[in-house]
């Protein structure tokens, strides 16, 4: 149902390069709302909330949010986003810097979708404590970043931040992170890794797929080019459709059985509580 809520009420608003169903992120989100559980009167913090499309459901959800992200161009979107859709999200354009305007145990939920990666290792140290400071007892953090078993070291990676702005830094193991988040203040209750054979399709085949799909129904360019266009996109947003209810049973399935397997995860998610 989360799910449904965010193809109805968040995608056609927020520019995520994609306007159709997609079974790995239907997952994603179940995962993040079973960690987070009822958000409704919560205060969430959104760390490197990019578009905003996650800060804005859990809005949907009840939840006070605050996002915070560092490409003001991103920080922009998500305010016209919200603007649009009726809520409210409040704002905050920057980094780690930010964070120390935010008062002591003030977040229930604490949100880092692929960021730690994008931090320089006094960066994560600096972030732990942020995180240690913010978080009210018994609050969680859903975190969730590259699988460096599967991935490799960053260096290799094209994501790498010498050759990309706002690139990689480092990519993490799961023990590399217990050692980060399984000691006080914090306990780390649940992990799993994304491993379905989809997520790597997704990457390589759906998204390609979908933002050719959000091109051609989004842009105001090359009009005749854009109405020859047209039946393709058509084509390929009503097959994804259809073959929705497929790929996410078998995707769930699948990783039921495989959510343990570090060699096979491209992702590493965490579930973490505050003492």
């Amino acid at each position: 149902m989360i799910f449904d809520l965010y193809v109805s009420r968040v995608l056609p608003h927020v520019n995520v390069g994609i306007r159709v169903r997609d079974a790995s992120l239907a997952l994603w989100l179940e995962r993040m709302m079973a960690c987070f559980g009822d958000v409704r009167d919560c205060a969430v913090l959104d760390f490197g909330s990019g578009s905003g499309h996650k800060a804005i459901l859990l809005a949907l959800c009840g939840a006070r949010v605050i996002a915070v992200e560092p490409d003001e161009a991103q920080s922009s979107q998500i305010r016209q986003a919200a603007e649009r859709i009726g809520v409210e999200v409040e704002i905050l354009a920057g980094g780690l810097e930010r964070l120390s305007e935010l008062g002591d145990a003030t977040c229930d939920r604490i949100l880092l979708a692929e960021v730690i990666e994008h931090l320089a290792p006094e960066g994560v140290r600096r972030l732990r404590g942020e995180l240690a400071r913010l978080l009210r007892p018994g609050g969680k953090i859903f975190l969730t970043t590259p699988n460096r078993v599967v991935k490799g070291p960053v260096e290799e990676s094209p994501e790498y931040y010498r050759r990309t702005p706002f690139g990689h830094h480092q990519h993490f193991t799961l023990a590399e992170l217990r050692d980060l988040f399984d000691r006080p203040p914090f306990h780390l209750a649940n992990y799993v890794f994304e491993t379905h054979p989809l997520t790597l399709a997704r990457h390589r085949i759906f998204y390609p797929l979908a933002r050719f799909d959000y091109t051609v129904q989004n842009t105001r360019r090359f009009p005749l080019l854009r109405l020859s266009l047209l039946p393709a996109s058509a084509l390929i947003y009503f097959s994804l459709e259809v073959a929705f209810p497929l790929l996410y049973g078998w995707q769930t399935a699948y990783e039921a059985r495989r959510a343990s397997d570090e060699d096979g995860g491209m992702t590493i998610m965490i579930e973490v509580e505050r003492a």
